[in-house]
């Protein structure tokens, strides 16, 4: 089966943006057209990018999610995440119908916002992300799922060490740090479990080489290895 979206997810240090931006390349050196998620939140401010009929159903159900955890956690800034969420959404679809693009590569996608939405409280209500993971796989019939594979210590590590401090991730002390790999690692691996059900995906160990990642991606979306 080809994929013409790729989608990356994976705790902070798991390489998501690496090996998303190494199989651009590669992909580019093919002379195919890629967009990625940079290029799609260019275009996230738009009021038009709130409304689509056809992601109506899935939209409505992202706000009762936001909705419910609001109520349960009493967690602040849920709703403004699920209006980014909806809205990250749209642009995606708009770009997958208009097929201008060969490859929609993204190195944070769905599985990756819903799972923020958690934050640092449990959830186990999955009716709703059930509902979520099933709407994506009828109106994405072309999309893989990376799931990014790394030990937190490794992750921790990596991010110790980055030269950069691009987000306040980087900026944890050691403690904080630790407690954050650890509960988005449990949203994710919730996500993920059920979203596995439903679509096409795929398990990197990210602490093997990024040339033998990006070989496992390239057969997976039939751009030979």
């Amino acid at each position: 089966m080809g994929f013409n979206i790729v989608e990356f997810n994976g705790i902070p240090g798991s390489g998501k943006t690496t090996i998303s931006r190494e199989l651009e390349k590669e992909l580019k050196n093919k002379s195919l057209k890629i967009i990625n998620e940079k290029d799609i939140f260019n275009d996230n401010n738009k009021v038009s990018n709130l409304f689509c009929l056809k992601n109506a159903k899935i939209n409505m159900t992202i706000l009762l999610l936001a909705i419910d955890i609001l109520i349960k956690n009493r967690q602040k800034g849920t709703l403004i995440n699920a209006i980014k969420i909806i809205r990250y959404n749209n642009i995606i679809y708009k770009n997958y119908k208009n097929k201008e693009y060969d490859y929609i590569i993204l190195s944070e996608g769905m599985i990756q916002f819903l799972s923020s939405l958690f934050d640092n409280n449990k959830y186990d209500n999955k009716k709703n992300i059930s509902k979520i993971a099933k709407g994506l796989s009828r109106i994405y019939r072309s999309i893989l799922y990376v799931n990014c594979d790394i030990r937190e210590s490794e992750a921790f590590l990596r991010i110790s060490n980055r030269t950069s401090k691009p987000n306040s991730v980087d900026l944890m002390d050691r403690n904080e740090l630790g407690i954050f790999l650890e509960e988005r690692k449990y949203a994710l691996e919730s996500i993920r479990m059920i979203f596995d059900s439903l679509n096409c995906n795929i398990t990197l160990n990210t602490e093997d080489s990024i040339k033998k990642n990006i070989k496992i991606i390239l057969k997976q979306i039939g751009c030979g290895g």
